[in-house]
Order: structure tokens, then C-alpha cells, then sequence
């Protein structure tokens, strides 16, 4: 994905808000989005992340700020003139339509010609990898989990939006189908050079498929960046705690630091700290085995836990660790990323 610095953002937030009664769901939030690219809002429940996306939809009014596609402002336009597609969690498709139907729905209300329709739906349940000749006819009711949800995103993608919007769609599949999906996604991101916007609150699935992510807490952005900025170099408290497991903790000048599991090397007790790394003693308080890697979680002297990622090749034919063992956790200095609000 790449921008031409001289085009406006596909998508640019400026300063927006929007509150329901007392409650602030969205607090001035700013970002912009580039064209083609995958940009993912990532958050735990209620923080704002659906709202963020239900105002660049239509579906719901800023209160205050402006929303821009392309250059112009669309927070004034009602949904159905704004040149957006959707894909909802619950999908939302038409029970009492076909496949094909369901598909053509949009390109119907927009008085198409019907050969156009025909070919455009065939064209969009194959890029999705149904059958239209198997699939076509069929009703919801008769279509898997999955089959279900690239049945929505061919309804989405048939009217060939510059910009798709995506709340949650993988939320109702089991890990295995939602891992091939997040890669399908990915690979017509590529293809069609369509922006995508995507909500989530699923950490490892926006960190395999974005190119941007933004990480939101309480209505606010926290960060901005690429999956590898957000996740080594964490800006706050909440997105190294939020972007998996961390350790957090005072560093020697008084500021709060992150070090993450895998950066954390486990020695024996008296054994040679390597040059130029930071580190502390402790005993094992508990090993919590995770198939091809455990943890082993540390307490310091401070009383604090420190857990260090162990990968088991890592322990063919070395050390096998137990609890109540004295052991040093080490660092190098540059692994540990100091913290804006530590």
C-alpha cells in the first residue's frame, strides 16, 4: 500500500465527538486513512471504536468535527450519499432472498441493467470463492458460518466502494475459519486496491492484517501506527497491556518501562548476566505450559511478577525449569520501551 503524498487521505477524522446523553462515546478523535490501505480500529468494548465507524457510515451525527472522504466533508451527506460499502457483525442478510439476490440487492436499488447485475453478482461471489452456479439460488438458511459471511462481503464488494467499512465481520467464526478469512481479507485488500476500514477487538487479528492501526480506550486514540509500532514501541500504559502480555515496571531513571515476555532472556541464579543487559533476581512462582511455549512467571523481590516467554525447543536438552527456582531475568536496555504515562 502506498499513498501519493500529493492526493488527500481516503479518510481523514478531524477533532470529531459524539456523545449519547451524558455518556462521551468518540472524544475529539483525529486520523487519517490512506488510499488502499487496511486501517484497523482496535479497542476493548465500548471504548469507541463502532461509533468511530457508524459516523463515517452515516449512521450516526458527529456532535462536533469533520469527516472527509477523499477531501470532502461527508458528516452532512446521509448514508446512501456517501460512496461507502458495509459489512456488518451480524452480516444482515435478507432471509427470504436468495444468494443472488442478496448480492444484487444494492445494484438493484440503483436500476442497473439486469445483464450488468447478473455479471457483476457472478463476478463478486467468485472473487469470494463461491460457486455461483452452486451457491446462487441457495438461501441464507443454507449457508454456513462462513459461507454466510462472504456472502455479505460480495453484497458489499459488487458495488465496488472506494472505501469498505468492516465491524467485527469475523466475530461469529471459530478460530480456524476466522484465521483463513482474516488472510482472504488481506489478500482482496491487495488485489482490488480498495480502502479498507476494519473494527476489532481482537489483538492478533489486527495485527495480522493492518497496515495501520489505530488503538482506542475510552473514547480517545491512544496510538496510531504500523502492527510492529504498536506492539514494540507502545505509547501508553493501556496499548502494551491491551497488545498482548507485557511487563511493566519501574526503570532505573524513575520512569514507568515495557519489556515484552519474548524479550526477556531466564538465567540461572549466580549464572553471568551477558554484557550491557539489565537485570534483576527472583524466584519461579508458577510455569503455565501454552503447547509450543511456557511462561514462566518470576516474583521479584519487589513483590511484583515478571513473566518471560520460554519456547520449548529452547529447552531440548538444557534446563528444565521448576517452580521455587532462583533464577535472574535479563534485558537488553533497548528492548524495554519507556511509557508516556508511566
Amino acid at each position: 500500500m502506498s499513498q501519493d503524498a500529493t492526493l488527500p487521505p481516503a479518510v481523514r477524522f478531524v477533532r470529531v465527538r459524539k456523545s449519547f446523553g451524558q455518556t462521551v462515546a468518540v472524544d475529539g478523535v483525529s486520523f487519517d486513512v490512506a488510499a488502499g490501505e487496511f486501517f484497523s480500529l482496535l479497542g476493548p468494548s465500548g471504548c469507541g471504536k463502532t461509533t468511530t465507524l457508524r459516523m463515517l457510515a452515516g449512521f450516526e451525527r458527529p456532535d462536533a468535527g469533520e469527516i472527509l472522504l477523499n477531501g470532502e466533508r461527508i458528516d452532512g451527506l446521509p448514508p446512501w450519499e456517501r460512496p461507502l460499502a458495509m459489512v456488518f457483525q451480524s452480516y444482515a442478510l435478507f432471509p427470504h432472498l436468495s444468494v443472488a439476490r442478496n448480492v444484487a440487492f444494492g445494484l438493484e436499488r440503483r436500476k442497473l441493467p439486469r445483464a450488468e447485475i447478473d455479471d457483476r453478482v457472478r463476478s463478486a461471489l467468485e472473487l469470494v470463492r463461491l460457486d455461483p452456479s452452486t451457491f446462487g439460488s441457495r438461501s441464507p438458511r443454507q449457508l454456513s458460518g462462513g459461507q454466510r459471511q462472504r456472502v455479505a462481503l460480495a453484497r458489499a464488494l459488487v458495488l465496488e466502494p472506494p472505501v469498505l467499512l468492516l465491524d467485527e465481520p469475523l466475530g461469529a467464526l471459530d478460530r480456524k475459519l476466522r484465521k483463513e478469512m482474516q488472510a482472504e481479507l488481506r489478500a482482496l485488500n491487495r488485489k482490488l486496491g480498495t480502502t479498507f476500514v476494519y473494527v476489532t477487538h481482537d489483538q492478533e487479528e489486527a495485527l495480522a492484517m493492518s497496515d495501520r492501526v489505530a488503538v482506542m480506550a475510552e473514547a480517545r486514540i491512544e496510538q496510531v501506527g504500523t502492527p510492529e509500532d504498536v506492539y514494540e514501541r507502545p505509547r501508553t500504559a493501556f496499548v502494551a497491556g491491551f497488545l498482548g502480555e507485557t511487563n511493566i515496571f519501574e526503570g532505573d531513571a524513575g520512569r514507568s518501562v515495557a519489556v515484552r515476555p519474548e524479550r526477556v532472556r531466564l538465567l540461572g541464579s549466580g549464572s553471568a548476566v551477558p554484557s550491557g543487559f539489565s537485570s534483576r533476581p527472583g524466584e519461579i512462582r508458577d510455569l503455565v505450559y501454552l503447547g509450543d511455549r511456557e511462561h514462566a512467571i518470576v516474583g521479584l523481590g519487589s513483590g511484583a511478577d515478571f513473566r518471560v516467554d520460554l519456547r520449548n525447543t529452547d529447552q531440548v536438552g538444557g534446563r528444565a525449569w521448576k517452580r521455587g527456582d532462583a533464577v535472574i531475568v535479563a534485558w537488553r536496555p533497548d528492548d524495554a520501551h519507556p511509557l508516556e504515562d508511566g
